[in-house]
């Protein structure tokens, strides 16, 4: 158990979405690992460059793909013994209120009472 106090303002659920960013690089495909109203975690097979802003296109099991504008706060490179990827922590700078609402409506599904 950690000892560190939370300090999101929402809370996140574990997930297991399909992602592709769109970034200036071009479209860089990933999974997101959990995910809130907020932001998300995802990882990647590439490095998530500093820019101001790009987008994320969830492909979640038959709704329709939504652009959300993102940025990232955090990134991390991580090495195992059969292949390397990348983690990032990104914020939503912009989320339609439906997209919003869905998000919201997962996490009180899904998180524990």
């Amino acid at each position: 158990m950690s000892t560190e106090a939370e300090k999101r303002r929402h809370p996140r659920i574990p997930i297991n979405w399909p992602v592709v960013l769109m970034t200036s690089q071009g479209p860089v495909k990933g999974v997101t690992i959990n995910i809130s109203v907020s932001g998300a975690l995802i990882f990647c097979s590439k490095t998530i460059k500093n820019e101001d802003e790009f987008q994320i296109i969830f492909k979640s099991s038959g709704d329709h793909e939504q652009p959300i504008n993102c940025k990232k706060v955090w990134s991390k490179k991580k090495s195992t013994a059969n292949s390397g990827y990348n983690t990032g922590g990104l914020l939503f700078t912009k989320i339609s209120s439906n997209v919003k609402k869905y998000i919201a409506a997962l996490v009180a599904e899904y998180s524990p009472a």
